[in-house]
């Protein structure tokens, strides 16, 4: 009948379907599982046809977990644990309508497991133009990971609108069982500015322990920083008035705008021949670069007769290290430290070398104003309370690089008094004076050494030490015996630190000063003359040398005695040196007896009797 007849054609319709079903749908083949932690794998499969199928079921045992576990996925890939030996996944295909079709199984042992670390992801990329260099972060993901695991990260540097590949570095780090964040610097030999520069990075995990194949992440996706060539109305000379070491080799570029073109490129009075990088950009390489001058050298971008754009390279040296640095005290309270630069940086103004003090048992830390051109350098730092050990650091820098000398002293021993000031000579007798002076300073924990030095034109240089305690802003004395009267002297004055030696101050200013006068320390040499008739005396005397003088002779005392009772007495002014004494008809002794203000000297003997031949 037709219901019949109805009925057989569905049944072969469905047939025909379920035929065509089983003839598209493929078994399960090329089973293959990736680990990216070490403690689930993703297996992936496919099919021997590329026909339309339906859910497959999935299942997995495990030596450590016997019992099966199922699940249904319209993907061709599944997300299961890492076994500790080996793991069966069995996979049925089922028909677009439901119907199971194929099943096979497959045996994965841990040697057939792949490890591969995730994707990294760069978390920044930061520029920093003024010293063409790239900041590169990212994430190591660490905490997927079993502690202690070496990890290795090639990073690569692309460059223009190609992306030429500049260099590729290998970064090692070790993961700590937590996400980390990892920073790596890259300095182009290119300002940043010039074209646009990219970064990548892949991933590489050394787990000894993982007996299965290893290899490197995928790259991360690129990140880009944008060079001016880029930006529309962008344009200008790079680097920007910068600061490079001698001998150094430099790129230079230019950035125009659309439709503008450079005639030529220069540096100093050089053409140099241009680098494309890209329609609106182009560089020049200046290879060992020379030092500049005070003011640096032009580099020039031509456009066009009248139009140019430039900049300013200032090219010198790192600084020297301090040479012959030391640190002494005046008064305790400044600490002056000097020394000596070495060679010249060739970098002046805001570019030049600064010097800073950083004393470390206490921390403090100063600041040093001094000149590029002196040769020797000076910086001061505060006595501090109850500290007698400094250990300084002198730290030098510049654009270019920077250096640091050392200094640990005891500054009981590093004392160098300023020059003794306002010093007085008074009077004591005429063999004995007081010195008075001042040394600005506080000295009250040291005893001082002062040295005192003596001229005349009587005597050659002499030298008298002192040692007296220190004071604070004090003056000190010393007296000196055994000077000569009369006589004119200068003094000075120079002190040091008495029990630690360092430096003698400088001299103070000379002071003069002439002795009092004693009377004189002998008498005259004598000698006479007989007139023809015998009845007068002509008395001879020689002048007493300064030394003997002991001051300014103002008259000779001429006395004559007979049996002690004088005869005749004269007083004979300066500058005489002779008088008559008339005798008649007695002999006499003839005495002289030189005078000066202070006194009368011993006398001087003669008789008037003509002694026989």
């Amino acid at each position: 009948s037709l219901c019949c007849l109805l009925a057989l054609a569905v049944l072969c319709l469905r047939s025909l379907i379920y035929s065509q079903e089983i003839g598209s749908q493929g078994h399960p083949q090329n089973l293959k599982c990736v680990t990216h932690d070490l403690d689930k794998m993703i297996c992936t499969w496919d099919f021997s046809n590329k026909g339309r199928h339906g859910q497959n079921d999935v299942c997995y045992t495990t030596n450590d977990l016997p019992p099966p576990v199922c699940f249904k996925t319209k993907e061709k890939w599944v997300e299961i644990p890492v076994p500790e030996g080996s793991s069966t996944v069995t996979i049925t295909t089922n028909s677009i309508s439901g119907t199971p079709f194929a099943t096979k199984g497959f045996e994965i042992h841990k040697t057939d497991i792949s490890f591969v670390p995730l994707t990294p992801r760069i978390l920044s990329l930061t520029p920093d133009f003024s010293t063409s260099t790239l900041i590169l972060k990212w994430s190591d993901n660490g905490s997927v990971f079993p502690y202690g695991l070496d990890a290795f990260w090639q990073i690569q540097i692309l460059r223009k609108e190609a992306m030429e590949k500049v260099t590729q570095v290998t970064y090692y780090s070790k993961l700590t069982h937590e996400d980390n964040i990892l920073s790596w610097n890259w300095t182009s030999d290119m300002p940043l500015e010039c074209t646009s520069h990219y970064v990548k990075i892949r991933c590489y995990v050394n787990v000894t322990q993982f007996v299965g194949p290893k290899d490197w992440s995928d790259w991360s996706p690129v990140e880009e920083v944008p060079g001016k060539d880029t930006e529309p109305n962008e344009s200008g000379v790079f680097p920007q008035d910068t600061v490079v070491a001698v001998g150094s080799n430099v790129t230079i570029c230019c950035v125009h705008k659309e439709g503008q073109q450079i005639q030529r490129m220069t540096y100093g009075p050089e053409i140099y021949p241009m680098i494309r990088l890209s329609s609106r950009s182009s560089a020049i390489r200046v290879l060992n670069a020379s030092a500049s001058d005070a003011s640096g050298t032009n580099a020039v971008c031509r456009l066009s007769e009248d139009e140019m754009d430039g900049t300013v390279l200032f090219v010198g040296y790192a600084p020297d290290i301090p040479q012959n640095l030391s640190c002494e005290t005046s008064n305790f309270l400044l600490i002056k430290c000097t020394w000596k630069p070495g060679r010249l940086s060739g970098l002046y103004g805001k570019r030049g070398t600064k010097y800073s003090l950083f004393e470390r048992i206490s921390g403090k830390n100063v600041s040093c104003e001094v000149s590029e051109i002196n040769r020797e350098h000076v910086c001061g730092f505060p006595v501090l309370a109850d500290q007698k050990t400094y250990d300084f650091i002198l730290s030098v820098s510049n654009p270019i690089g920077q250096t640091e000398s050392s200094l640990l002293l005891d500054l009981t021993q590093r004392v160098h008094p300023k020059a003794p000031e306002k010093l007085t000579v008074s009077e004591n007798s005429s063999t004995s004076i007081w010195l008075r002076w001042f040394v600005n300073g506080s000295f009250a924990e040291i005893r001082l050494l002062c040295q005192i030095e003596i001229r005349s034109g009587l005597s050659e240089l002499k030298m008298h030490n002192v040692s007296m305690p220190g004071g604070r802003f004090s003056t000190y004395t010393a007296q000196l015996n055994n000077l000569h009267p009369y006589t004119k002297y200068q003094f000075r004055v120079r002190c040091s630190a008495a029990d630690h030696f360092w430096r003698w101050s400088n001299w103070s200013r000379i002071e003069e000063h002439t002795t009092l006068e004693a009377p004189p320390s002998r008498g005259p040499d004598i000698w006479r003359e007989r007139s023809p008739s015998g009845k007068s005396l002509k008395i001879f005397w020689k002048p007493l040398s300064l030394s003997e003088a002991n001051g300014k002779i103002v008259s000779h005392e001429v006395s004559c005695y007979l049996r002690e009772t004088p005869l005749e007495y004269k007083e004979v002014t300066e500058p005489s040196n002779s008088t008559e004494i008339r005798l008649g008809k007695n002999d006499c002794v003839i005495t002289v007896v030189a005078k000066n203000h202070a006194g009368l000297s011993p006398p001087s003997r003669i008789t008037s009797v003509e002694l026989p031949s």
